[in-house]
């Protein structure tokens, strides 16, 4: 479900009385119903009275709506609006159409960014993705890789990769920590991981998917000895969170 609320009112802030027409504008299957509906494009009638709107769409994403406000038979909003995913309430000013409209300044797209800005899942989307990489090359004993953290903000641990392209018998890999309470390293608990071997050459891949406090000074990887050598890389891949 997707809660539409605003107010509609004349040029002088006088709240108007009508209907808002909305319809699709393409038919819809709503898959979370049982059993599956069929949206179609039949106009649904919601009544505005003095000038309140609060109506509910069996939606919660993105679906592309005609909307039409007629008050006293005359026509005075008619636009089409495309419904953000996994928001709600959302304020009917900020479906208005992108790009300016006659003398007003702000436009749609910037009404969208606000929005979109505002929904943590999103900003995780598009936050950019650091990497932390160490190479092994015919090593015998266990290695290090530290960096301080690029932010000052809430990270989270998405995963570490590992390529061994020769030896690496009974070695392990650690991820972890650096915190400012004592400068100390601090392994994270291990993950579920999956490994397999393709032409010789295995890949381990631990999915952490880990948030971590802003109190964070650094990150670090480890690759633990085992028996002889190795040679490969270890990646770790981590995020800023909003």
């Amino acid at each position: 479900m997707t809660q539409i609320l605003g107010t509609i009112t004349d040029s002088a802030l006088t709240p108007l009385s009508g209907t808002l027409e909305i319809k699709l504008n393409n038919p819809k299957v709503l898959d979370s119903t049982t059993p599956n509906s069929l949206m179609t494009v039949k106009s649904h009638i919601f009544n505005i009275t003095s000038g309140v709107v609060n109506i509910e769409l069996s939606v919660s994403e993105e679906v592309s709506y005609h909307l039409k406000f007629t008050s006293d038979e005359v026509v005075y909003l008619e636009f089409d609006f495309l419904i953000p995913a996994d928001v709600s309430p959302i304020e009917l000013s900020t479906l208005f159409p992108t790009g300016i409209v006659n003398d007003t300044l702000t436009t749609g797209a910037l009404r969208v960014a606000k929005i979109l800005t505002s929904i943590e899942s999103f900003r995780q989307k598009v936050a950019p993705v650091y990497t932390l990489e160490m190479e092994l090359s015919g090593n015998t004993i266990s290695k290090f890789q530290r960096t301080a953290k690029p932010f000052a903000g809430r990270i989270k641990i998405k995963r570490l990769n590992v390529l061994i392209l020769s030896g690496g018998i009974d070695w392990d890999f650690e991820s972890g920590i650096i915190y400012q309470d004592n400068g100390l390293d601090t392994p994270l608990d291990t993950p579920t991981f999956t490994s397999f071997t393709v032409g010789g050459r295995t890949f381990i891949n631990y999915d952490y998917d880990e948030e971590i406090s802003d109190s964070a000074l650094g990150l670090y990887t480890k690759a633990i000895a085992g028996t002889g050598n190795i040679t490969g890389t270890v990646t770790l891949t981590y995020q800023e969170l909003p």
